[in-house]
């Protein structure tokens, strides 16, 4: 597939540039006026690096169809055509191919290649990729539509609305109801046409016996055109749930285990990069430049300013070491710098990536390293031991463990604030029977406002006894002052 140079593009390199030293000068006129630099810097590296990753994921579209054969309607397209051929008789021979697991990467490659964009290769197959056959220009033509023409999604909820609002209100203004088949028909036309849409008239004959294959006698709207009654396959509840991921070759890799904001370095190399972004397949970096080392074996690191988007693809997460920083503010600018010693990746992540993580993640990290026997699905808890008796002793395990519990509590925490109040205000609305029902809820309720209330009184502890001790040494240095 085509780069086109999206990587390196000069928007992507401008914001790389905000938090590199080049850009010191543009932070000195206002950042003396802060009570912690280090703070602004930290802001700005995390705001700055997120966006970066999403203007870096936006742009990587173009590597895939339809964007990377926009070249096609440039008035020299032959280059695109050969290779347009060469992806086509690749994804082919991948298809027919009785290698092992090649049907399943083929399944993968799919999934970046939509139905339209196959039917205008096999528009060009079928001339012999001729781009100056009459027979052609459909497929040009479906081309410039995909790349041109914006999705009208508004159609179908303008269909959607309408169809709705006569089915409301029609039985109050006819005596008889028409079906909804009919509905569609009467305003299609005014839809279609008014977006310029070159449409064939489908009569409710014409459908019945052509598109729907069946004849009058036999065909019931109640049973054909119920919409309750059509359902997707299964197989769409893995690309629905946001729970479950993509059925890929390696079970989404172990991509997982490289995060945003993560600065991971392969083993045997000097310089280190930046996560921007990860996916299903592979992971978006930056590359960093190397700064000055300090006494006390501090590392420091920035964005290289003229830098460019590199994909990763981490298939053995023993080969990277991830590396703790934080970002800071210092005589060179915004910087990087090493706080902690370097771990391996997949001991990095799971004593300070949990929350992360879904626990498909993990199943697919566990079943990939053979931890985990491919088809059982153990809880949280057990996936997470068995990942940390792979990696570290018991200390670990017990350290992971202990994260996990601590982050499970502190989430439950900060999922429920800000609602216990209200959930116990409609409660006390209820009656006794329907607060019998929701007691379990009433409980939860109750002990999250007294958990709040507890940590408001602690706090004031903590100022009380701070106030003392302050109280206590002033006092102390008066005395001290009167005898000399």
């Amino acid at each position: 597939m085509s780069n086109d140079g999206w990587s390196s593009c000069q928007e992507l390199q401008e914001l790389s540039q905000i938090v590199s030293p080049e850009a010191k000068s543009q932070f000195d006129s206002w950042v003396q006026w802060c009570p912690d630099p280090c703070d602004i810097a930290r802001t700005s590296f995390e705001f700055v690096t997120s966006l970066l990753g999403q203007r870096a994921s936006s742009y990587a579209k173009h590597l895939t169809p339809p964007y990377c054969y926009a070249g096609m309607l440039s008035d020299d397209p032959h280059m695109e055509v050969r290779r347009m051929k060469r992806d086509w008789q690749a994804l082919v021979q991948l298809e027919t191919s009785t290698a092992e697991q090649a049907s399943q990467l083929a399944k993968d490659l799919r999934i970046t290649l939509p139905s339209p964009m196959r039917l205008v290769m096999l528009t060009f197959e079928s001339v012999g990729w001729q781009v100056d056959d009459p027979r052609a220009s459909g497929a040009i033509r479906m081309l410039g539509c995909m790349l041109k023409c914006l999705p009208d999604s508004k159609l179908i909820e303008d269909y959607h609305q309408r169809l709705k609002a006569k089915q409301r209100y029609g039985a109050h203004h006819q005596k008889r109801r028409l079906s909804s088949f009919q509905h569609i028909q009467n305003f299609s036309d005014e839809l279609l046409a008014a977006r310029d849409v070159v449409h064939p008239t489908i009569t409710e004959g014409i459908f019945r016996t052509k598109y729907r294959q069946t004849n009058s006698k036999s065909f019931s709207e109640a049973k054909h055109m119920n919409s309750r009654r059509h359902k997707l396959a299964k197989d769409f509840q893995a690309i629905m749930s946001p729970n479950r991921d993509w059925s890929t070759l390696t079970a989404a890799l172990l991509n997982v285990l490289c995060q945003e904001g993560l600065v991971i370095k392969k083993i045997g190399t000097e310089v280190p990069v930046l996560v921007l972004a990860q996916h299903c397949w592979a992971t978006l970096t930056w590359p960093l430049a190397m700064g000055h080392q300090t006494g006390c074996g501090e590392q420091h690191f920035s964005l290289v300013p003229d830098g460019a988007v590199q994909w990763l693809y981490c298939y053995n997460p023993e080969d990277y070491l991830a590396l703790p920083v934080q970002a800071r503010w210092g005589d060179q600018g915004i910087f990087i710098a090493t706080a902690g010693t370097e771990q391996p990746l997949l001991t990095y992540a799971l004593l300070y990536l949990q929350d992360r993580f879904t626990l498909s993640n993990l199943h697919s990290v566990g079943q990939i390293l053979g931890v985990i026997e491919p088809g059982k699905k153990p809880t949280k808890k057990k996936t997470l031991e068995a990942l940390a008796t792979h990696v570290g002793d018991c200390n670990f395990i017990e350290q992971v463990l202990h994260r996990a519990e601590c982050g499970k509590q502190k989430e439950d925490h900060i999922a429920f604030e800000g609602e216990a109040d209200m959930l116990s205000c409609l409660l006390e609305q209820l009656d006794k029977d329907e607060q019998e029902e929701y007691k379990s809820l009433k409980k939860k309720s109750t002990e999250e406002i007294n958990y709040r209330q507890q940590e408001k009184w602690r706090q004031w502890h903590k100022e009380k006894i701070r106030e003392k001790k302050d109280r206590s040494f002033k006092l102390s240095l008066n005395c001290g002052f009167k005898i000399c």
